[in-house]
């Protein structure tokens, strides 16, 4: 099985318990094909990066399962179908791989290990020079 994560948007004005039942149509999707719903959180009504459909709010739900491909086509199907939702994305998440853990953990064992080093200052004197006002003359050509 694969590890999703969607994300979908309802607008300002759509109902609360709407969006509840339409997450519970969701989780009942993904759990009849043989997935099972890891994740769901409501992020509540946050503002648009840009209006969407004449929305300047949504209210974010984000959902992680675990299905077959086709289950994640089933649900987007559902979200095209409701009026409310303004957008959707699902996204395939990545698999954590053995070589990326051990880069992770040499990341916190290195962190663990520096010390922040004792700078020596050294002081550089820097010798001021009488300027010769001579020397430095600007004329100006009209």
């Amino acid at each position: 099985m694969t590890r999703y994560e969607l994300i979908f948007v309802c607008g300002a004005d759509f109902p609360a318990e709407k969006i509840s039942n339409l997450t519970e149509k969701i989780k009942s999707i993904i759990t009849q094909d043989g997935g099972a719903v890891v994740l769901v959180n409501e992020w509540g009504k946050r503002r648009l990066a840009y209006p969407i459909s004449g929305y300047e709010e949504g209210i974010y739900t984000y959902l992680e399962f675990d299905s077959e491909g086709q289950v994640s086509r089933k649900v987007e199907d559902v979200f095209r179908n409701v009026e409310g939702v303004i957008r959707f994305l699902t996204v395939k998440k990545k698999k954590e791989t053995k070589k990326m853990k051990k880069i992770q953990e040499k990341k916190i064992e290195t962190k663990a290990e520096v010390q922040p080093e004792l700078k020596t200052e050294t002081k550089t004197e820097i010798k001021e020079e009488p300027i010769d006002a001579t020397k430095n003359k600007i004329t100006s050509t009209k």
